[in-house]
């Protein structure tokens, strides 16, 4: 495997939108039943899109994202 010195402007600027879409989400608040079913299925409309099985629950929801290293502790 080779190593990767350099970051190029071009990916630096897609990861630097990505960190700000993401902080817009990152409120620290539990928020309501409303807003966590909606933010499911917003992540049930892209699994879908690439033919992956719908999240069941919440706990599945925050289980797969503790999985992937996306929750903070």
């Amino acid at each position: 495997m080779t190593a990767v010195t350099s970051v190029s402007p071009a990916d630096r600027r897609a990861m630097a939108r990505q960190a700000a879409a993401l902080a817009t989400f990152d409120t620290g608040e539990i928020g309501d039943d409303a807003t966590r079913q909606s933010m499911i299925d917003r992540a049930d409309t892209d699994r879908e899109r690439h033919g992956l099985d719908p999240l069941k629950t919440e706990p599945e929801l925050h289980r797969k994202a503790v999985e992937r290293g996306l929750v903070r502790r």
